[in-house]
């Protein structure tokens, strides 16, 4: 996990490895640098008496465990002639429960594994989490007293590609005339970055659209970056058409379902439920 906690404004980002935190800690620590607005790394632990707002930066966890496998289990993917190593995903799926238990790696632990045993160890302070309590966990009781809003990755990329989208569409005369302040009245940016409603105080249509503009060169930057393989969407499609993987693919939701429910995704409707009978 990685945070950003802004004191003058009593807000905390959370970032979780695998979970786009290199690309958004990036992004919002460099926006907070043009604002000139002062923020530290304070964790959850030491500011939660505060009751901060909380932005949790999250994925979808079945897609970041065929992520977290890529990351963990293979080496140089790009350069292998089989990019998809599907026997070597099942066995990984199998044991994935036991090597949650002994890893303390969070590049594999599920994204709220920490915050879960946060809330475990006030019970008993040399409590340690086990996957079976995990899964058990009751997320009603995740941080009920705190101010938490769930950002959905997938959902922030796919409105940032439809502002970028219409953009394109208002280059030419007249629209250019109102370009900014189409730009960032639209919904698309009230769904991306207006939603950080705590930085836009006070910004004009100008610097809104320079916000813009930085996600855009950070993220294309990203882009060409070796770290990422951008392999996940591939392989849970060749996953999920054979019939002999696709129970293992429905596993691996079952892994992490609950936390899917929290953080508001269906995989019900990603995993085609009438055609593999995921309940």
């Amino acid at each position: 996990m990685k945070n950003i906690y802004i004191p003058s404004l009593n807000v905390l980002f959370i970032f979780f490895f695998k979970s786009g935190s290199s690309l958004y800690t990036a992004f919002i620590e460099n926006w907070l640098k043009w604002l000139k607005i002062d923020y530290d790394y304070s964790e959850l632990t030491i500011v939660e008496s505060k009751n901060p707002k909380v932005y949790l930066m999250v994925r979808n966890p079945l897609e970041r465990v065929v992520t977290s496998f890529y990351w963990t289990k293979t080496f140089d993917i790009k350069s292998k002639e089989d990019k998809f190593p599907v026997d070597d995903f099942c066995s990984f799926i199998n044991g994935l429960e036991d090597e949650i238990n002994i890893t303390g790696d969070n590049h594999l632990l599920p994204q709220t594994w920490n915050m879960v045993k946060g809330l475990k160890r006030r019970e008993r302070q040399s409590y340690e989490l086990t996957y079976e309590d995990f899964s058990n966990f009751d997320y009603r009781t995740f941080y009920p007293n705190l101010n938490i809003s769930i950002v959905q990755l997938e959902s922030f990329q796919k409105n940032f590609a439809a502002l970028l989208g219409m953009s394109t569409q208002m280059m030419f005369y007249p629209y250019f005339q109102k370009f900014d302040s189409n730009i960032v009245d639209s919904v698309y940016y009230n769904k991306t970055f207006g939603q950080f409603s705590e930085l836009n105080t006070n910004m004009d249509a100008y610097q809104k659209l320079y916000v813009v503009f930085l996600y855009n060169f950070i993220e294309s930057a990203f882009k060409l970056n070796t770290h990422h393989n951008n392999l996940t969407g591939s392989m849970i499609e060749i996953l999920r058409k054979q019939p002999d993987t696709t129970d293992i693919l429905i596993k691996a939701n079952k892994l992490v379902d609950k936390e899917c429910k929290y953080f508001g995704y269906n995989n019900k409707q990603h995993l085609n439920k009438h055609k593999f009978g995921i309940i």
